[in-house]
């Protein structure tokens, strides 16, 4: 009633059970064996439960439970050859050092108020599933644990930490959940021929040294807060997802694979990718900082070997430096801010960086087959190297031949444009300086033609009765979207019309290209369009 003491060199054998109970005190096995050839071992106590130096076997199964207590056990052995092995501690569960747990069927590790630590301890579910679960928080260090089935680790209020050990499914998944956070620490092997599902919901998780494979499904690393990636390898065959869902998610020197998948790394308040991480894809790469900004150094990215798509979508600022990025269309946004690539190695079939301010492009070296295309105010695409199919769009309108060559000279260009190389006339007048208007034109009636002249060019026609300009048409166009009034065409100068109606910076730069070669046309006051018919 009190306790059960069983000592060195004791040996309890029965063809059916064994039971060792102590209803109101703590049951003691110091070098013992017990075996129940048929039936089941049960070790119970209402306090503690303690095993040490001892074996005990159960064929049907083993169980050891202390009501109010904790159970610890140390270099023993517990097995059921057909059956399944339960350790259930109130207050606690500690597997010691030389600690062997052998099940026909399933483990089940249980701390319903306390915590569960597994040091130096092999845990095999031949069949079945080996399960760790506790109240607060899960420790497994130097150790393995492998669960045909199923290997499931949860921390329902605490963190589950592990390090030096392995977590297997031959034929299941793995599933490490810890409520407040997840710590994967060095020398963490993780294997499963399904999934492996790595989640904190309300915490971060952070990964060192470790390798997580799932042979045949998903590698999904998941956490309410911040996800640290470093000197890891994670391999998911049908997908890796790797999500922050109010955090940050940073990558060090890491390697992400998915051999018949896509690669998809989340951060709400950031993704930070750095020296030494490398991205294969079979499908598509893609990067989402929802609300923060895409920081990439000395990272790798491939998506299908470049026949799949790499995008990088940013809330803030994409910024990328020293990095090798290949897909067969390369995309990246900086939603509300701007954009710097530098230094780093494109292989594309399209090329598409998009900025809302700032976009610099510069000291790349490119290989791209199809269309590049940039936009931002400005857009500085200079020194960089390589070979391009065609003139880069740059705020959707055609960059000029010269000025690409001219700021990138070691750049090819495939296919160029036969741009217009326009000179003024000597007899120009700078007509937009010295006045506040420019002149009223009269516009007869148009001859139709199939020739057409490239975008942002602009040409002169001078003859007794009229002067066109692209300049011209191209402000009377955008101002009419916009619903100028015809008040204001007479009284405001141009700058001061885009002020007023909000002018966007992609149409302000097509405009200013548009109007190259007409000084001033800015500080002007725009005519009326006059059509006679």
């Amino acid at each position: 009633n009190q306790g059960v003491n069983l000592g060195n060199g004791t040996v309890i054998l029965a063809k059916e059970d064994v039971n060792v109970t102590s209803p109101n005190g703590s049951v003691n096995v110091q070098g013992t064996n017990i075996t129940a050839k048929n039936g089941n071992a049960t070790l119970q106590a209402k306090e503690n439960v303690s095993i040490f130096n001892s074996n005990i076997s159960g064929n049907k199964s083993v169980k050891l439970t202390a009501e109010n207590g904790s159970v610890s056990t140390g270099d023993s052995k517990l097995e059921s050859p057909n059956g399944s092995v339960d350790i259930t501690g109130n207050q606690g569960v500690n597997l010691g050092n030389g600690t062997v747990i052998l099940a026909k069927e399933d483990v089940n590790v249980t701390s319903p108020n306390g915590s569960v630590n597994v040091q130096g301890t092999n845990i095999t579910a031949e069949n079945g599933n080996a399960t760790i679960q506790a109240r607060e928080n899960v420790s497994v260090f130097n150790s393995n644990i492998s669960g045909n089935k199923s290997v499931k680790l949860t921390a329902e209020n605490g963190s589950v930490s592990t390090g030096d050990s392995k977590l297997e499914s031959p034929n299941g998944s793995v599933a490490v959940t810890g409520n407040q956070g997840v710590n994967l620490g060095n020398g963490t092997v993780i294997l499963a021929k399904e999934d492996v599902n790595v989640t904190s919901p309300n915490g971060s998780v952070n990964v060192q040294g470790t390798n997580v494979t799932a042979e045949n499904g998903n590698a999904t690393i998941q956490a309410k807060e911040n996800v640290s990636i470093f000197n890891s390898n994670i391999s998911g065959n049908k997908s890796v997802v790797i999500n922050s869902e109010n955090g940050t998610t940073k990558l060090v020197n890491t390697e992400l694979d998915s051999a018949n998948g896509a690669v998809t790394l989340t951060g709400n308040q950031a993704v930070n990718l750095d020296n030494g991480t490398l991205i294969n894809a079979k499908e598509n790469v893609t990067l989402i900082a929802e609300n923060g900004g895409v920081l990439m150094s000395g990272t790798n990215i491939s998506a299908g070997n470049g026949t799949q798509n790499v995008t990088i979508l940013a809330k803030t600022d994409v910024e990328i430096d020293n990095s090798n990025l290949s897909g067969s269309h390369v995309r990246t946004q900086a939603t509300t801010g701007s954009s710097t690539i530098t230094n780093s190695t494109f292989k594309a079939g399209n090329l598409t960086v998009e900025a809302q301010d700032t976009n610099t492009f510069e000291r790349n070296n490119i290989n791209i087959s199809g269309q590049v295309e940039l936009s931002g105010m400005p857009v500085n695409f200079n020194l960089n190297k390589g070979v391009i199919a065609e003139l880069p769009l740059i705020n959707g309108l055609k960059a000029f031949t010269q000025e690409v060559e001219t700021n990138n000279p070691e750049l090819e260009i495939l296919h160029k444009d036969n741009n217009l190389e326009v000179k003024l006339e000597t007899s120009y007048e700078d007509w937009l300086e010295e006045g506040n208007a420019l002149p009223q034109v009269e516009e007869h009636e148009e001859t139709v033609s199939d020739l057409t002249m490239p975008s942002g060019e602009a040409l002169v026609v001078t003859t007794t009765e009229s002067h066109f300009s692209t300049c011209y048409v191209a402000l009377h166009d955008v101002f009419d979207s916009y619903g100028v009034t015809e008040r204001d065409l007479e009284n405001l100068s141009v700058d001061e019309i885009m002020k007023k109606y909000g002018i966007s910076a992609s149409e302000r730069d097509m405009l200013s290209r548009s109007c190259a070669l007409v000084p001033g046309y800015d500080k002007a006051i725009l005519p009326l369009k006059e059509v006679k018919k």
